[in-house]
């Protein structure tokens, strides 16, 4: 029977050095064409939904402290529901109107009142999974979830931000789950008490995976760093529903959550959407400057520089983008999102291969899965002492070889291969 170590041998990670030019840009594949304008790449690739009656607003921590005066400030403003996040984070709120309001008036007056705000939008990754994947409609037992809660605290925390987990698809390898710290209450949301992680999309405290991406993502992660070693923990934060479908205020929600843990040191970001920045995950990311954030690049074969895929294009040193190098290792990946100064490294997300609990095996691509390759390798730098973000991306890029001179690559750089 098949396992997931089968994926160790392909932990090869290349780096993008900056000064990478794209040569010559064809029609793609991919419902989509992109016109070549003076080496500028401009595509037709769809954005995220923005919402006419919802905005997400952040409260100043100094101000608006009470329910009395949240309340008269949404009845102020005519908010007819309101959402706030699991998990105990009541600074963040997302406010819903009715039809026919002025969304942009509305905006412009919460913030004179000092109180930060975003549109809230909505957005489908498109995920690349196996057609013939077997999601499990089942939903994983309780009993399940804690038989693989590490019985001790390891020396590093990954949080993925992801569809969830689904414990009956991976292969058992031992206890792998965070396991809650003696002083850390836990999560309490309708009467559900944490386990390990949160579904922010069901609100409960069952992340499972009924998409089959985080799965695959969390398998690559597991197989990476099983046979090196069994000193991590890996908090599943489910912010995707089963088509991979999520709102920006859900993410926020998972992120706060996520990075409320101490013990969280790298934090995977396997998807993304373009035109809509994102201000508050910006910011959000860039005050967590502890945390190593390894996001995918995108599978449009767009140059990131010119038309920015977020999270991926936030410029924090922190923060690495992945793009995927091709199944023989030659070339950047046909799908591949690319960029001078926007993708950081090129992992391998082509033809990747993952067997599930029985056996089957399911062969995959996308940078979502070139991604989970760099965190697994950055978690091994972790536990060998370098736990500064930029510490470990100096290692990656101080052990890494050059690419055969002598290979004509459409991206032209002096590119380096990470063993």
């Amino acid at each position: 029977m098949g396992n997931l170590n089968s994926l160790l041998p392909l932990l090869v990670t290349y780096l993008v050095l900056l000064g990478c030019t794209r040569e010559e840009i064809n029609t793609i594949d991919l419902g989509q064409k992109i016109n070549v304008k003076n080496n500028t790449a401009y595509s037709e690739v769809s954005g995220p939904v923005e919402s006419a009656t919802e905005l997400i607003i952040e409260y100043p921590k100094d101000r608006f402290t009470t329910e009395d005066q949240r309340d008269n400030l949404r009845k102020k403003h005519g908010v007819i529901r309101y959402e706030t996040c699991d998990c105990s984070n009541k600074q963040i709120e997302k406010w819903v109107f009715g039809d026919g309001v002025n969304i942009e008036e509305e905006q412009a007056e919460i913030k004179d009142k000092g109180i930060d705000v975003e549109n809230e939008f909505y957005y489908n990754n498109s995920y690349p999974i196996p057609s013939n994947l077997a999601v499990t409609n089942i939903e994983q037992s309780i009993a399940l979830i804690k038989s693989n809660i590490v019985p001790a605290p390891t020396k590093i925390t990954l949080a993925t931000l992801d569809t969830g987990i689904d414990l009956n698809q991976l292969p058992n390898t031992g206890p792998f789950l965070y396991q809650l710290r003696p002083n850390e209450s836990g999560c309490v949301e309708n009467g559900k008490r944490e386990l390990s992680g949160w579904d922010f999309v069901n609100h409960d405290n069952n992340p499972h995976d009924d998409n089959g991406h985080g799965t695959i993502v969390t398998g690559i992660i597991k197989s990476g760093l099983s046979s090196n070693t069994n000193d991590f923990e890996i908090l599943p934060v489910k912010v995707f529903d089963h088509e991979g479908e999520g709102s920006y205020f859900t993410l926020l929600c998972g992120y706060k959550y996520a990075t409320s843990k101490p013990s969280v040191s790298i934090i995977n970001m396997s998807f993304g959407w373009y035109y809509k920045r994102g201000r508050l995950l910006n910011r959000y990311i860039s005050e967590n400057d502890h945390i190593l954030h390894v996001t995918s690049a995108g599978n449009d074969s767009i140059n990131n520089d010119i038309e920015p895929h977020f999270p991926s294009s936030y410029r924090h040193t922190h923060s690495v983008a992945i793009g995927s190098i091709n199944a023989d290792k030659t070339d950047i990946a046909d799908f591949s999102n690319y960029g001078t100064s926007s993708v950081d490294f090129l992992s391998l997300g082509d033809s990747v291969i993952f067997y599930d609990i029985n056996g089957d095996k399911y062969i995959i691509s996308g940078t979502s899965y070139a991604a989970p390759f760099v965190t697994a390798k950055s978690t091994i730098q972790f536990i060998d002492g370098y736990r500064n973000p930029l510490d470990i991306l100096k290692q990656l890029r101080t052990n890494a070889t050059p690419f055969d001179p002598n290979i004509t690559l459409p991206v032209r750089c002096n590119d380096k291969i990470i063993d």
